[in-house]
């Protein structure tokens, strides 16, 4: 007989085992299933909005799992800016920083931490650039009109601030001597006030003041040092990926995480694009100097000789720290060759300086932000902005 004639016995399986089976397929199924769940990461939502502080418009930009987290977080850090604004805006005579100004050579004053401490940096930074930034720079802006210079020599020119807030402030304080007739001063002086070495601080928030007529302005570092702050607070809510910028001039990149594309933005050169740089944890901050005495903008004087800086010229810096690149791309405008050989010794600080010179930049900087020209020297604005966010 052909064997494969033989009919076969159909197999029993027992009605347990089926159960048992299914139970195990299920249970295993659905492990499988929470898996995914858990593997894959929840769709980030980018959450985008616009802030008036310290006298400009700051846009921040978070990727949060939803619209609402990415709210509240904006929040939060717009809570601690708002604190800071009233405690350091340049100007206000009735806030810390106008009350300490008024206390100038009348002994020891308590202060906020945050001021104490944005002072202890400002002394910092001065050491740092050679003196080319300063923020006792308030008797020089006292001056009504402080000598110009004819022409514009490297070492000579300093800087009120760029991107500062409206006209220049006037400090409060009085001088031990009147001021000369019409409420104007000598620049000796102004200049002898000059010095963020002579500012006393007593751990861990007493300061002095200690000479009748000193003065300390903070536009030129405030906003870098508020977005650092801020950043704290969306770190601390769960941020990893975020965008802080005051248009143009300083700005704040939090993340992206690792196996993330670095943010790409935008550096301008007047009205045009000069090219682009990649930044991760980093901030960038623009400062500008102009020769039209017609500028809207407020002077960028020199803290060493009290003369405005009239060339056209513009440095970009990049550094771990906002406020460490606003207080050296200031610098760099007021003293663009000496600043930049300071920063021959790598600090974590590159810099790119413009002028009619043409393009000066610190050795490490095209491979430390990796640095890619313009296609176009007329590319302009309407390509994508510097607060563009890629993702």
């Amino acid at each position: 007989m052909n064997p494969r004639a033989i009919p076969r016995r159909p197999r029993i399986i027992p009605i347990s085992l089926v159960r048992t089976t299914l139970a195990r397929m299920t249970l295993a199924s659905a492990v499988a299933v929470r898996l995914l769940c858990i593997g894959a990461p929840a769709r980030a939502e980018q959450v985008k909005e616009t802030h008036p502080l310290l006298g400009a418009s700051l846009e921040i930009t978070v990727d949060s799992p939803d619209l609402e987290t990415g709210q509240n977080r904006i929040r939060d850090a717009i809570s601690v800016a708002t604190v800071l604004e009233s405690e350091l805006m340049p100007g206000n005579e009735g806030n810390d920083v106008g009350k300490l100004n008024a206390s100038a050579g009348l002994g020891v004053r308590t202060v906020p931490l945050d001021l104490y401490r944005l002072l202890a940096l400002s002394q910092v930074m001065t050491r740092s650039t050679g003196d080319a930034f300063d923020v006792t720079i308030g008797p020089l802006l006292r001056r009504r009109q402080p000598a110009r210079p004819e022409t514009a020599t490297p070492g000579e020119q300093h800087t009120a601030a760029d991107g500062s807030f409206g006209q220049p402030p006037a400090a409060s304080g009085s001088f031990s001597q009147p001021p000369a007739a019409g409420g104007s001063f000598s620049m000796d002086e102004a200049l002898s006030l000059v010095g963020a070495d002579k500012i006393v601080l007593h751990p861990p928030n007493r300061v002095e003041l200690p000479s009748a007529g000193m003065s300390v302005d903070f536009s030129a570092i405030v906003r870098g040092y508020v977005l650092e702050r801020m950043a704290v607070a969306l770190r601390a809510g769960g941020t990893t990926s975020a965008l802080l910028a005051f248009a143009d001039t300083t700005m704040l990149v939090i993340g992206p995480p690792a196996g993330e594309p670095p943010v790409r933005v935008w550096v301008p050169r007047g009205r045009s694009m000069a090219g682009s740089v990649a930044l991760r944890d980093m901030s960038m901050s623009t400062a500008r100097a102009h020769r039209r005495s017609d500028d809207p903008r407020p002077p960028i004087v020199d803290p060493r000789s009290g003369r405005f800086v009239e060339s056209d010229r513009q440095a970009t810096v990049v550094a771990r720290n906002a406020a460490i690149a606003e207080a050296w791309s200031t610098a760099l405008v007021v003293d663009p060759d000496g600043a930049l050989v300071l920063l021959d010794e790598p600090r974590d600080v590159e810099a790119v300086v413009f002028d009619e010179h043409g393009e000066h930049a610190s050795p490490r900087f095209v491979t430390y932000v990796d640095w890619k020209p313009a296609r176009q020297p007329g590319d302009t604005h309407a390509e994508p902005k510097l607060t563009e966010l890629r993702r």
